[in-house]
This record gives C-alpha cells, sequence and structure tokens, in this order.
C-alpha cells in the first residue's frame, strides 16, 4: 500500500505539471488575436489545466486533512507548524478553499464563455 507521504508527493507533483502548464498557456491567449483559433485552443487547454490543478490541489488537501504530520514531517521541529492542528488550518483546509475557488472560477469562466459563442 502506497503511504499518505508518497501520495501527497505525486499529487504534488502532478498540481505542479498541471499549473506550469497553466502558466505557460495563459500568455498565449493574452498576447494572440483575440478570437483567432489558436487563442481558442491555448484558452480551452488554460481552463483545462487550472481545473486539473484544482482537482490535484482537493486531492492534496484530503491527504494533509487525514494525515497533516505524514504528510507535511519535515514541519516536526518547527516552533509554529509542528502542531497538526496549525498543519491542517493552514495546509489542509485553506488549500481545500483555494482549489475550490480556482475550481470555481475556471468553471464559471468556461460557462460564461460558452454563453457568449
Amino acid at each position: 500500500m502506497v503511504s499518505t507521504h508518497t501520495l501527497f508527493e505525486w499529487l504534488v507533483g502532478l498540481h505542479i505539471a498541471t499549473g506550469t502548464v497553466g502558466l505557460i498557456v495563459v500568455w498565449i491567449p493574452i498576447a494572440g488575436k483575440k478570437g483567432g483559433a489558436l487563442h481558442r485552443r491555448a484558452g480551452t487547454l488554460f481552463v483545462q489545466s487550472m481545473i486539473a490543478t484544482g482537482f490535484t490541489a482537493i486531492a492534496i488537501s484530503l491527504t494533509t486533512l487525514s494525515d497533516p504530520t505524514g504528510t507535511h514531517p519535515h514541519l516536526a521541529a518547527h516552533t509554529i507548524f509542528a502542531d497538526p492542528q496549525a498543519i491542517t488550518n493552514i495546509f489542509g483546509w485553506m488549500m481545500l478553499y483555494l482549489a475550490t475557488l480556482t475550481i470555481n472560477l475556471a468553471w464559471q469562466g468556461w460557462l460564461q464563455h460558452a454563453q457568449w459563442s
């Protein structure tokens, strides 16, 4: 069976990969001709990558909520974050909130754009 920490690390890697795609691709529709084929394809890829990034963040936050010290063992000696409740609050609940917000904003933008088309 995979440990919580290993699963957490895999999810963080996937989160970084999907977020990187979004951060790179966002500049294409910003700099490109509005409404062009490249603009639309890059915009679609951006929204998809942000939704994927948000879902990986939800998974990361759930692993943190289930095992705060197992997912963040490097914080065991920290003066503030050695407390599992602090890890849960900041890296669990706050990330869950931000992930939900990211997915919601990307999805609402996608739906709004679909109404324009």
